[in-house]
């Protein structure tokens, strides 16, 4: 029986790309301590439970969203975000 990953809380952000030939996918990790003093959460380790997370998650992308701009060649490839879920 596999265990279940755990959470362990990032000290940093960082943004992982995958290039592929049409489509540029990613992954933001937010440092828990930044997101919760922008959306005033209190105590910052809430955002660890997924549920609560989810509940965010909308306010969360609306923080992040203009802060990250992609392109290629010159040219804006993408700008924001979108949710796919997370990987835990």
């Amino acid at each position: 029986m596999r265990e279940p990953p755990r959470r362990i809380p990032c000290t940093f952000s960082y943004l992982d790309l995958r290039l592929q030939p049409t489509v540029i996918e990613g992954t933001l990790v937010a440092h828990m301590f930044d997101v919760a003093h922008d959306l005033n959460v209190e105590p910052p380790e809430k955002l660890l439970d997924p549920a609560f997370a989810a509940t965010r998650a909308g306010a969360i992308i609306e923080l992040l969203s203009p802060r990250l701009m992609l392109g290629a060649d010159g040219t804006a490839a993408a700008r924001g975000m979108v949710e796919r879920g997370s990987r835990g």
